[in-house]
């Protein structure tokens, strides 16, 4: 666990012309727990849950091509997948980082396209497998910036992201 004021300075003292800072957690008395988790988790002595202070996202976004990009809203949850120990915004996060939120031909993931894919992705999940609602927050004090090339910069195939997941399956299965 970091406090907000330590993950503020060490966010404040990063020397890079762009910054995008992605935080995977519940508020409250989510934090650290599953969806399916009845107990109240388990924290370290001296520590308690709590909520983004309100501000933390603002102040994290100070200065030029900053942006800060959460899972939920200050009052819901940050729910884990029904199959897996991952939580949702995290597998969707990776999935646009891999080219899900893009079109055949194009070379690199922008801001732009992560939060167009997890914006929709992110909700929907939610919604079918938990029957509930987490709506990711994006704060930034930046243009439109690459975060990641697609495929080592070759851009996703022909076909696009449903291509990328027909070759990942076929890899998987030898």
């Amino acid at each position: 666990a970091v406090s907000a004021v330590e993950l503020s300075a060490a966010v404040r003292g990063i020397a890079a012309e762009r910054l995008l800072v992605l935080l995977d957690s519940c508020h409250a008395a989510g934090m650290a727990t599953s969806k399916d988790s009845e107990d109240e988790p388990t924290l370290p002595e001296n520590y308690a849950s709590a909520a983004l202070p309100k501000g933390l996202s603002d102040e994290l976004a100070q200065g030029a091509g900053r942006a800060v990009f959460t899972s939920s809203s200050g009052d819901q949850l940050s729910y884990v997948r029904k199959y897996g120990a991952m939580r949702i915004y995290t597998y969707h996060l990776l999935e646009a980082l891999e080219g899900a939120g893009n079109r055949e031909g194009e070379t690199s993931v922008r801001l732009s396209d992560l939060m167009g894919y997890v914006s929709q992705a992110v909700p929907q999940t939610v919604r079918i497998e938990c029957g509930a609602e987490q709506t990711p927050q994006f704060d930034f004090q930046t243009g439109d910036f690459p975060v990641a090339l697609l495929r080592g910069g070759k851009g996703l195939p022909k076909g696009g992201w449903g291509e990328v997941q027909r070759l990942k399956q076929a890899e998987a299965a030898g």
